[in-house]
């Protein structure tokens, strides 16, 4: 139930988010982290 609620707080960030390009950069980056992450699993 928690990482429902997570997912859809996410979202909600990523949508205000894209209004800035800054944040755009640091999901980006967010993704490349996770990228590697799942590789290092």
């Amino acid at each position: 139930m928690k990482k429902r609620i997570l997912i859809v707080v996410l979202f909600v960030i990523v949508k205000v988010g894209v209004q800035t390009p800054a944040f755009l950069t640091i999901d980006s980056l967010f993704e490349n982290g996770r990228c590697q992450l799942t590789f290092l699993i």
